[in-house]
């Protein structure tokens, strides 16, 4: 529910990424709301982290805006992640998100199935670099995909395959 960029596994390195364990969720038009917990199995009354999402569409730009609230530390996480259709085949966007008093962001552009990325923060502006490819074959949804660490020169790949029956 709170938002995130990239692609599948790679990307949304340096966003905020509150944890949820097991969570509860109801939506009701554009409000989302998540209640996480440690485990539903276990204690129903440990309650960790509360999520609220709004989505808005302004013309050709939608937009979702979110806030978890951890209810152990008190620690708020805001997000913002908007994404511009040009085409039909031609999308740009970008997420944001503040928490423990750093501002990061990540931006993407995806045309067909490829989408490339740059993500950052306020102290490190410029950290991932990435693309990925997305497509279907014979009803398997399969993606291949790399970030590159600028500090670090590392690049961490991933491949995937996932279907429904």
């Amino acid at each position: 529910m709170f938002p995130s960029a990239g692609l599948e596994t790679v990307g949304s390195t340096t966003l905020a990424n509150p944890t949820v364990n097991e969570s509860v969720m109801v939506t009701m038009g554009n409000l989302s709301a998540m209640a996480g917990f440690d485990g539903l199995k276990t204690d129903v009354t440990d309650l960790d982290n509360v999520q609220l999402a709004y989505d808005i569409e302004l013309g050709a730009i939608a937009s979702t805006v979110a806030v978890d609230y951890n209810t152990d530390t008190e620690a708020k996480a805001y997000a913002l992640s908007s994404e511009l259709d040009l085409t039909t085949e031609l999308s740009i966007g970008g997420t944001g998100t503040y928490a423990a008093d750093t501002l990061a962001y990540e931006v993407n552009a995806t045309t067909g199935g490829l989408t490339v990325f740059m993500d950052g923060d306020e102290n490190n502006t410029v950290q991932h670099i990435g693309a990925g490819v997305k497509g279907s074959l014979n009803g398997l949804d399969l993606y291949a995909e790399a970030s590159y660490d600028v500090d670090a020169k590392t690049t961490s790949p991933a491949v995937g395959v996932s279907f429904s029956f």
